[in-house]
């Protein structure tokens, strides 16, 4: 506590409050400016009487302040109270969303579930159909590779049976059949002119001829086959 002097309407005071000298000051000139306010309205009315009014006229508003302090307490209390309802009704809101939320995961994962097992099914559906249709076409495959290496054996002998039948071996002069001796009437000997023989090159151009037939069967043949 501190003790202090102020002077009020003319009048010393001497007393001890907890209030600062700045806090003290401001209040005194309050009571002073009050006092000498309620004088100068009226000259019948003495300092007494001046601070007896001011004194009623700030208890009245100590009383408003304290009635609209507690006013406003009931409204703190009533918003305290509404806040509570408010803050049980969003933790209700919360729990309900977290439950749907949850539902909600728990259907995402079940139908993600039901899907991922239907496409394994419809793939190893497929892929066992695709693995029937690759083992069919790979036989049909070897079926076909196999009837081309008959094809070609085929041609390769046909080609030696026609080279063959081309080309005969000549047959040796001692196996052929000898000649029957008949007996020849004797006629007068005439002239005849001598006989010319073919030229060899019709002969060699028969045997060209046949190589080269033979020759451009056997390239249409390998390039058939390819």
């Amino acid at each position: 506590m501190n003790s202090y002097t102020i002077k009020i309407a003319d009048y010393e005071l001497k007393l001890r409050c907890g209030l600062s000298e700045d806090e003290l000051n401001a209040t005194a000139k309050k009571v002073d400016d009050c006092i000498r306010a309620i004088c100068s309205k009226s000259t019948n009315v003495s300092k007494t009487e001046a601070a007896i009014l001011c004194a009623l006229e700030f208890c009245s508003m100590a009383d408003s302040a304290e009635q609209s302090a507690d006013a406003n307490d009931g409204q703190l209390e009533q918003l305290t109270e509404e806040n509570k309802k408010a803050f049980a009704a969003l933790a209700k809101m919360e729990a309900k969303l977290d439950a749907q939320k949850a539902k909600a995961d728990a259907e995402r994962a079940a139908l993600k579930e039901r899907y991922d097992a239907n496409a394994l099914a419809q793939k190893e559906k497929y892929e066992g159909r695709i693995e029937n249709m690759k083992v069919k076409y790979e036989a049909r495959i070897e079926q076909l590779k196999a009837k081309l290496d008959e094809a070609k054996a085929q041609a390769a002998a046909g080609i030696a049976n026609q080279q063959i039948s081309m080309f005969p071996e000549e047959t040796p002069a001692a196996e052929q059949a000898p000649a029957v001796e008949q007996p020849v009437a004797e006629e007068p000997a005439v002239e005849t002119a001598p006989v010319e023989q073919a030229p060899a090159v019709e002969e060699t151009d028969k045997k060209k001829s046949a190589k080269s037939k033979v020759g451009s069967m056997f390239e249409l043949l390998t390039f058939g086959d390819v």
